[in-house]
């Protein structure tokens, strides 16, 4: 009987004992949320829900006037990643095409080519005239242009040589392929050179600029793509002393370059011009929102203006945001992208919390930049109501969800 009575005695000073342990564990617990509760750090934020409404306030940009800005500027870009060769002219778009064919044979020292084509498969891109005429001319280069950096600007048109090495008019449509008679000297040039490499040329590349006939953008398959019947390549038929062989040149490199002069931006829009390129910039007048509160959420909504904008390539339709961190120069962002969904056809939305609580715990608010997600793929153009446009239901909607210290 002794023994039970210890062994009881023993059980109920380890249970008081844990009991203790217990509550103390507790405290600390409570204690560290209070804490983070009443002076959060950046690691306390990051642990606070978003979707924990207790104690939270909300701003409307309607309701509250949060004055949403925008502004769209012209940053022209490389395109030599893009899956379409573009060319031709719409209005006052137009699209220049460099093209350069190399690792060409060196088994033709001192040929003679007897016929050659340049071939171009139409892949069914075109801004805006589906039916428009395609016109452009063919000339070498006659300096060296890095084409992976090349962009509209930077390119010099004493660069473009008067020589003529083929020319095309026509209306384009499925995926044609279209054959252009090419200049044979500039071929045989090609082939002696990568036999010997003394011999005195060098291979620039070309440029197939549109002419004044052109009434429309058309878009080519580029040199990225993986089935060689429909990248471009030479075809010519050369004769090395009596033997005749037809070979086919289809290794090379091209980009893209486009501009827009006098863009019209309807009024109460912003836009964004793929290929060029025009992006956006959207500004938040957040002077309604307490310094160094908790973002819980950050939520926009903008609407596109479907009659006024163009878009062909629509196999991913976002629009990337980035926190702007520069603009003394050109427009510079921290490199954090957040990207767009669709709530239906015409509405974009995006939730910001972590640009908007940079923002709010001290980080300059120089607004975010917009582009979209593959810039340097043809030349679509997306244009968005702003918040100045009359109709209040396609304004861009910003609702911040916020927790006071």
């Amino acid at each position: 009987m002794q023994k039970i009575l210890v062994s009881i005695m023993n059980y109920n000073l380890i249970l008081k004992k844990t009991t203790s342990v217990i509550a103390l564990v507790i405290s600390i617990i409570l204690f560290i949320f209070y804490s983070c509760e009443q002076e959060p750090n950046d690691l306390g934020l990051n642990f606070l829900p978003g979707d924990d409404t207790l104690g939270t306030k909300v701003l409307n940009s309607e309701t509250d006037t949060i004055e949403i800005t925008n502004s769209s500027f012209l940053q022209y870009i490389n395109t030599y990643s893009s899956y379409f060769s573009l060319v031709g002219k719409f209005q006052n778009y137009e699209s220049k095409l460099l093209l350069k064919f190399k690792d060409i044979t060196s088994n033709y020292d001192s040929c003679s080519v007897l016929s050659a084509t340049l071939n171009l498969t139409y892949n069914n891109y075109y801004f805006q005239d589906s039916l428009g005429i395609t016109s452009f001319d063919i000339h070498p280069l006659t300096d060296t242009v890095t084409f992976n950096t090349i962009t509209f600007d930077k390119f010099n048109n004493s660069y473009i040589g008067s020589d003529l090495l083929g020319t095309y008019t026509g209306t384009l449509t499925d995926t044609i392929t279209i054959n252009i008679p090419f200049d044979t000297s500039t071929v045989r040039k090609w082939l002696w050179k990568a036999a010997n490499s003394n011999y005195p040329y060098v291979n620039y590349g070309m440029i197939l600029n549109p002419n004044s006939s052109s009434t429309t953008i058309k878009g080519f398959y580029s040199n990225l793509i993986l089935t060689d019947s429909i990248k471009p390549y030479i075809k010519a038929i050369v004769q090395k002393g009596t033997k005749i062989d037809t070979i086919v040149l289809n290794s090379s490199e091209s980009v893209t370059l486009s501009n827009v002069t006098n863009i019209i931006i309807p009024q109460d829009r912003f836009i964004l011009n793929t290929g060029i390129s025009y992006r956006s910039i959207l500004k938040f007048d957040l002077t309604k929102l307490p310094q160094k509160v908790t973002i819980n959420d950050a939520y926009l909504e903008f609407k596109l203006d479907g009659p006024n904008s163009f878009i062909k390539n629509k196999s991913d339709s976002r629009i990337a945001f980035s926190r702007i961190t520069d603009t003394t120069g050109s427009v510079q962002t921290d490199g954090i992208l957040f990207f767009t969904s669709k709530k239906d056809s015409v509405t974009y939305t995006i939730r910001l919390q972590y640009i908007f609580q940079k923002w709010n715990m001290g980080a300059p608010n120089l607004g975010v930049l917009l582009n979209y997600v593959y810039d340097y793929q043809g030349i679509d153009k997306y244009t968005f109501y702003s918040q100045s446009i009359f109709d209040n239901t396609k304004r861009p909607l910003l609702i911040l969800r916020y927790t006071p210290r």
